[in-house]
């Protein structure tokens, strides 16, 4: 029994589009059976013109059409296609397309001051200058507001970089404030559970044998990171996550025998305080040990993070002396640590340090910090540009720890709990100061610009140029597919920058896809040997709609890596711009130039 189609529709879309992007719905009708002629159509979708009522369809030849598809709203959109033959006969297909978008997104906070009696109105105008399906504002109050607990949310689940310090940083604003993350919309809560679990098998993945982690790869000589990824898992276990028994023995094993090789910790005692410290929330580590190191070497501990991590491994011991000690250790290297803007091991920066030493005496009960001091030093430096995962996730769990205050606000005329967070959606949210003092709220709004940023930026800056193979620059307003191009980037280090790890992200315009994911080497094209291109970096992935690549780089020569990319659909596309920024300093960052560009058939 022979069973088909009398005519066979075949359709084809670009990988996605984003608004703007003009391109064509491709439909490919091959007759093999039954009555030819004309036929009716209907196709049906969003950005859909021109669309013929019927067409031709000869007996056994093909109809090829090109219907010119322009999307202008984000989303997922179905197109559907029906086919009628002159005997009544129905064909029906389905197709899909991803609308997105591609320029990079910001986040913008705002500390509002509200006054007894007074009320605030978060409406609509909070999202002037975003493209709407991308915009979110969302509000809070009391110490989540002050440490703005919904921007450091969205600084970490907003995370697309796979790195190790990165999927364990992740994790937190899940397992710490899965509230504020169901709120915000950012996970939905039948999802949240299975969210976690992701994260944590990702992690796992890059734990070798012998129980340490690797930035992107299995295994490495890193005991801050090792600690840092073992105390994560130790976190999703506690709430459920399921983390196999070895894979948490043998991370506990390695920390023990790292700390077995110390020594003197004369190379810096950041990752032993940090391994100190997760034993002693496993239970596992040698009160001799951490005894001996708080009173004979207590100065080697000499970054605010690595002091108050000995003081509250010390804590969970009982030992309230020797922990009140190296607090205050802690807040004196605290508040005398001027900024660092040099690469550092422990991925530390003042703004970490200030507010890990907050959430580690605040979760230990210490009297020798001035909890009130450093939050207000925290809160006023969080003003001052982009945050780092560390960052991020210090704030987030410091303001955690300080925990929710009573709150004397009501929303829509009922009582507002204190840290609570409540996103905009739709009605406006009026909130009002029932109270006797001032109160903070914070507002956090995130979104695609409608004007995308210029060029530019600070310590950094990155252009990007396309090639021929043959080595010549491209003509973008006259590519054809099937094109093969090579795309260069080039950050140049500002004078004074210390460099670090440097994630590029270079978005991909609709009509493009990566045809090699390596980044290429000097020689590759050898019309291009003078670009000295590098071939050493961290990671790269080719996404379908952008390539990243992580290197580490502190030279102050340039910066180039180069890729190759494919056209394959016809049409005008947006490109949007390449950006550089260093992970764990990332008030050095930098945008490129947008542009657009044209391929035919």
């Amino acid at each position: 029994m022979l069973v088909r189609d009398p005519v066979v529709v075949q359709g084809s879309l670009p990988r996605f589009l984003t608004p703007g992007d003009i391109s064509r719905l491709r439909l490919e009708l091959t007759h093999v059976d039954g009555a030819a002629g004309s036929m009716q159509l209907r196709v049906e979708g969003h950005g859909l013109a021109n669309v013929p009522a019927t067409v031709e369809v000869a007996a056994g030849s093909r109809a090829v059409l090109d219907l010119r598809l322009a999307p202008t709203e984000l989303g997922d959109h179905v197109y559907t296609v029906a086919l009628t033959t002159p005997d009544g006969v129905e064909v029906r297909r389905e197709l899909r397309l991803s609308v997105l978008h591609t320029d990079p997104a910001t986040t913008r906070t705002e500390q509002v001051e509200l006054a007894p009696g007074r009320t605030f109105v978060l409406d609509d105008d909070a999202l002037a200058g975003l493209r709407p399906g991308t915009a979110s504002a969302v509000l809070t109050a009391g110490r989540g507001a002050a440490l703005d607990v919904p921007g450091q949310v969205l600084r970490l689940t907003g995370y697309g970089y796979g790195s190790t310090e990165r999927l364990a940083s992740s994790l937190l604003p899940l397992l710490l404030t899965p509230e504020a993350v169901i709120d915000m919309g950012l996970v939905q809560r039948g999802d949240l559970a299975a969210r976690v679990q992701e994260l944590v098998d990702r992690l796992l993945t890059r734990q070798a044998g012998n129980g340490s982690f690797g930035q992107w790869y299995p295994g490495g000589f890193d005991v801050w990171l090792d600690a840092y990824a073992t105390e994560a898992l130790l976190r999703a276990e506690a709430h459920g996550a399921v983390v196999p028994a070895a894979a948490i023995r043998t991370a506990l094993d390695n920390l023990r025998n790292q700390l077995a090789r110390a020594g003197s910790m004369s190379d810096g005692a950041a990752g032993y305080a940090y391994a100190f410290y997760v034993l002693a929330q496993a239970g596992e580590a040698a009160i001799g040990d951490l005894r001996y190191h708080a009173d004979v070497l207590p100065e080697r501990f000499d970054t605010p993070l690595a002091a108050a991590q000995l003081g509250a491994a010390l804590a969970a011991y009982g030992e309230r002396g020797r922990s009140e000690t190296m607090f205050a250790q802690a807040e004196r290297l605290a508040l005398a640590n001027a900024e660092d803007n040099s690469w550092r091991a422990d991925f530390g920066t003042r703004l970490r340090d200030r507010a890990g030493v907050l959430a580690l005496a605040t979760e230990a009960g210490s009297g020798a910090v001035d909890r009130g001091r450093l939050t207000g030093l925290v809160a006023t430096e969080l003003g001052s540009g982009y945050r780092s995962s560390q960052e991020a996730a210090w704030v987030l769990r410091a303001a955690v720890a300080l925990g929710a205050e009573a709150s004397m606000l009501e929303l829509n005329g009922e009582p507002l709990p204190g840290n609570a967070v409540r996103r905009l959606a739709g009605e406006p949210l009026e909130v009002t100061n029932v109270g006797g003092e001032v109160v903070t709220l914070t507002v956090t709004t995130s979104g695609v610009p409608v004007t995308p940023p210029a060029a530019g930026g600070v310590g950094y800056s990155i252009t990007r140029t396309l090639y021929t193979a043959a080595g010549e620059l491209a003509d973008l307003t006259a590519l054809r597919a099937g094109d093969r191009l090579v795309v260069v980037l080039e950050v140049v280090p500002q004078r004074g920058v210390q460099g670090g790890l440097l994630m590029i992200e270079d978005p991909l315009p609709a009509g493009f896809e990566i045809d090699n994911p390596n980044v290429l080497r000097s020689g590759d094209v050898r019309a291009l040997d003078w670009l000295q291109v590098h071939s050493g970096p961290d990671m790269t992935e080719a996404r379908a709609d952008r390539f990243v690549t992580a290197v580490r780089w502190t030279a102050l020569e340039p910066l180039r890596v180069a890729y190759f990319v494919r056209a394959v659909s016809p049409g005008e596309f947006h490109h949007a711009a390449p950006l550089v920024e260093d992970a764990y300093r990332p008030t050095n960052r930098a945008v490129g130039q947008a542009g657009r560009l044209v391929i035919g058939q």
